[in-house]
């Protein structure tokens, strides 16, 4: 499998209508969802992602969760509807928390799913950003390349148990609401001139930090930007800095030999021997982070970042899961309700 983001995410540029088109429609009478077919064949996309992961993903993560949808949908038949839009949409309205958060999590799984499909074609198929986007995107980032370096970084460091929103009112950082367990929140602010609209284009430059949101209070100081923020009294924050120092070691050799390939002639990317070596160096650099990732949860069995670190690795179907089982069984208790956890022993049970 390819676990960089830059590798296995091939945009196209076009209307996003395509991809909701794409969702799976639903009997009238049933509100029976169905897995929609791939617009190109599982090794289309080759080499950013190779046939197994596309497969994998689709006929077994993606028909997983449209197999719970239906399943919740037919044990509440007042939510019945050939409409996903307007499931969640309403999801809000569903008074039951356990049935409001299996529609959502795989409601959501199901939509986001569908989309990702349909954003993404072969290579000769590929089309290109509109004026206007590509103007979106030079305000807001310099340029295409620095947006996709951008989009990297930030993905990569997002993937996980989900989201919750930091929001700036009158000068104010303010988050509302409970946590059942630690969640990733991002801390986003835009530097524009004045007078200052939320516009598209977006004339600035963005600036973010992502951090866990736990229980308690945890104090957040920055003076020039908010990516060089410092967290305090948050040992879970803590814990995560601590991994994410573990892992830039390794990224800086990804970043070498990302820099070696992009430097390339244009010929010598052609040649299939370089590509198959610049691949497996990408490979064993990712064997490495993977291999770091374990011995960090060996260390920190009780961390909920330990516990999230399993989930990316079983989530992303790559490495061998007797070691995945082994660490996972050597956490703490702890977070072992979570959902998370839950998803990871689901990962775990059906490799």
């Amino acid at each position: 499998m390819m676990n960089d983001i830059s590798r296995r995410t091939v945009l196209k540029w076009g209307m996003a209508s395509a991809a909701v088109a794409g969702l799976g429609q639903a009997n009238a009478e049933t509100a029976q969802f169905s897995l929609p077919a791939l617009e190109y064949a599982p090794a289309a996309l080759e080499p950013h992602i190779d046939a197994q992961t596309m497969t994998i993903h689709h006929t077994k993560h993606h028909a997983a969760y449209i197999t719970k949808l239906n399943e919740a949908l037919a044990a509440n038949p007042k939510l019945q509807t050939s409409d996903l839009n307007a499931l969640m949409e309403k999801i809000a309205t569903v008074t039951d928390p356990a049935v409001q958060s299996t529609l959502r999590n795989n409601g959501g799984g199901h939509w986001n799913h569908a989309f990702f499909w349909g954003i993404m074609t072969p290579a000769a198929q590929a089309g290109k950003p509109s004026d206007a986007l590509l103007a979106a995107i030079n305000d807001a980032f310099g340029s295409m390349e620095k947006m996709k370096a951008a989009f990297a970084d930030a993905a990569l460091k997002r993937f996980g148990s989900g989201w919750a929103w930091l929001i700036v009112q009158n000068g104010k950082f303010e988050f509302e609401g409970k946590v059942s367990s630690p969640i990733k929140a991002q801390l986003l602010l835009l530097h524009a001139p004045k007078p200052a609209k939320i516009l598209l284009p977006l004339h600035g430059e963005l600036d973010f930090f992502n951090l866990y949101l736990d229980e308690g209070t945890i104090k957040v100081n920055g003076t020039d930007s908010v990516k060089n923020l410092v967290i305090t009294k948050s040992k879970i924050n803590a814990e995560d800095e601590r991994l994410s120092q573990i892992v830039a070691v390794f990224q800086k050799k990804i970043d070498s030999i990302r820099s070696i390939f992009r430097n390339a002639p244009a010929e010598q990317k052609k040649d299939r021997a370089f590509v198959d070596a610049s691949n497996a160096k990408w490979d064993n650099v990712n064997d490495e982070i993977k291999a770091a990732k374990l011995q960090f949860a060996k260390d920190n069995p009780d961390s909920y970042v330990s516990l999230n670190a399993i989930y990316e690795l079983a989530a992303g179907r790559s490495f061998d899961y007797f070691q995945i089982d082994t660490t996972y069984q050597l956490l703490s208790n702890r977070y072992k309700n979570t959902f998370i956890a839950k998803k990871t022993e689901e990962f775990i049970e059906q490799p």
